[in-house]
């Protein structure tokens, strides 16, 4: 049987096969790890081939003999002439950017009780996306750590890469369309290949264990250098999430597990020891908008706290300066599929060069020409790195401002039909000795680290200029403000008192006066 390319077009709603495309020019496939990858490939132009190409079509490219090239959605489909001949140049994103149709507006993803989750966080995230599925280590369900992942409308690919960004775990699209799920490992997936140099290229060739090296390069790549980093997250309120709400037993695990750092829970400052031994130190401020607690309970506090630990120190470990990068061409093996994320042995023996290593695979691309010779175009490290900062990858950080806004500042305005009075500040008479904190969670029954009420205040006093002052803290009273201006006669006032970090507002008394205080409503 004679190799060759085919191009399977599915419907994308239901996966039938539609048409198979035999007439193929060429194909290739790009996969990154832990992002989306590209595909494209060329057939001649018939105007019953143009009619076939859809947008949105899903387009799946392999081999007879058995290698997935792409599956890509179509996005793009450019007619291209040269020397009388008429090609249709067919590309778009793989299969995984219908990740980014779905949204999360679950207010946590955990365990399914609003707690941090450490056995389903994956499936049940996966679970947004109709016909997906997720193909993880088994018997896990999800993240070896637990993440907190809060959905406020990012797609459904911006929360995984979120709990990849907390975990330091490993995702990557399937490249066969029919599957539709995504591979999730906690650690880089060993092949047991080999990719290696050979004096038996045929006999090897089809060698289950073994890809050929058709050509190697390494890249020493000086990428940015940081040393330390003082991590924030959304909080709630005014103040933002740190790492001092780490319990004292949790700090001493994350302390063993990470034994080059420094961490400071209660300055929130974490240093890469190994770093300044070598180079002087590099801080940068870094916000991470999508972590937050849902609520401020202690268990939830910490649950955020462990989160952001967790991708600060992943986001650190991957800014170390430099690192060496192998570009690897090779003949791919006809009985695995290689994808990014896989763990290869590399033994390269010629041109009085040796390298032997494991590596793994960052990203990888396939590429067929006419007669489906196929080469995968690796790029592998000892260590899983953090991708370029592509024009692609930029793109969809940008795309996560709207929803990285609504974490950080998103407000709801909750109103209170008949409002809330307490007995303490209605008709009670205050003097200086009653300045200070005003409980709203205790005294009036709000929930607490609201962000603002809105009140009605009336006082009245035997004495002209005696006054009652409303404010988030003591050095910021004149919020809302009722001055008596007649004996014995009520002034009023309404209007918006900002809250302090737990919720709470300041009452600050000039005199002796009689108050009368209603709660109207406020926000969350």
């Amino acid at each position: 049987m004679t190799n060759k390319i085919r191009v399977i077009l599915r419907n994308q709603l239901t996966l039938i096969l539609e048409h198979t495309l035999t007439d193929v020019l060429s194909a290739t496939g790009n996969y990154h790890i832990n992002k989306t990858g590209t595909g494209s490939f060329s057939v001649p132009y018939t105007p019953t081939v143009e009619a076939l190409l859809i947008q949105g079509v899903i387009a799946e490219a392999n081999t007879t003999y058995g290698v997935n090239i792409t599956s890509l959605i179509i996005k793009s489909v450019d007619l291209q002439i040269n020397n009388g001949k008429a090609v249709l140049v067919v590309s778009g994103p793989t299969l995984d950017a219908e990740l980014n149709y779905y949204n999360v507006f679950s207010n946590t993803i955990g365990n399914g009780a609003g707690g941090r989750s450490n056995s389903s966080d994956i499936t049940r995230l996966m679970a947004y996306v109709p016909d997906w599925g997720a193909n993880l280590d088994y018997p896990f369900q999800g993240t070896a750590t637990g993440t907190n992942l809060v959905g406020k409308g990012e797609s459904v690919l911006q929360m995984l890469r979120q709990a990849q960004e907390q975990s330091g775990e490993i995702f990557t699209v399937s490249s066969v369309a029919a599957l539709r799920s995504i591979a999730w490992h906690r650690t880089p997936k060993v092949t047991g290949i080999t990719f290696k140099t050979s004096d038996t290229p045929n006999a090897d060739y089809f060698d289950p264990q073994a890809c050929l090296i058709a050509s190697l390069s390494r890249d020493t790549r000086i990428s940015e250098l940081v040393t330390r980093i003082i991590p924030t997250g959304a909080g709630l309120g005014a103040t933002a999430l740190t790492l001092k709400h780490v319990s004292a037993a949790n700090r001493a695990i994350f302390n063993a597990a990470w034994p080059d750092y420094t961490i400071n829970y209660d300055s929130n400052l974490i240093t890469n020891n190994t770093a300044e031994l070598t180079h002087l130190p590099v801080t940068r401020p870094v916000q991470f908008g999508n972590i937050e607690p849902e609520s401020s309970t202690t268990a939830n506090l910490e649950n955020a706290s462990i989160a952001l630990l967790n991708a600060s120190l992943r986001w650190l470990e991957a800014r170390k300066g430099q690192t060496s990068l192998y570009k690897i061409r090779v003949l791919p093996n006809l009985y695995h599929q290689l994808l990014p994320g896989h763990q290869v042995d590399v033994d390269y023996q010629k041109d009085n060069v040796s390298i032997t290593k494991t590596l793994i695979i960052l990203d990888i691309t396939f590429s067929a020409n006419l007669d489906a010779l196929v080469y995968a175009d690796c790029t592998l490290a000892e260590e899983i790195v953090q991708p370029p900062e592509d024009s692609d990858f930029v793109a969809a950080k940008l795309a996560q401002t709207s929803t990285i806004i609504n974490h950080a500042t998103a407000s709801t305005y909750v109103p209170l039909p008949s409002g809330l009075i307490a007995a303490a500040w209605d008709g009670t008479t205050k003097t200086s000795a009653n300045n200070g904190t005003i409980d709203l969670s205790s005294v009036f029954g709000l929930p607490a680290n609201i962000k603002a009420v809105t009140a009605r205040l009336a006082v009245k006093s035997a004495s002209l200029d005696h006054r009652l002052t409303l404010g988030p803290s003591s050095t910021a009273t004149d919020q809302l403000v009722c001055r008596t201006q007649n004996v014995n006669q009520l002034v009023e006032n309404s209007g918006i008192i900002n809250c302090d970090d737990n919720g709470d507002i300041y009452a600050y008394v000039v005199g002796t006066i009689t108050v009368y205080l209603r709660i109207w409503g406020y926000w969350i």
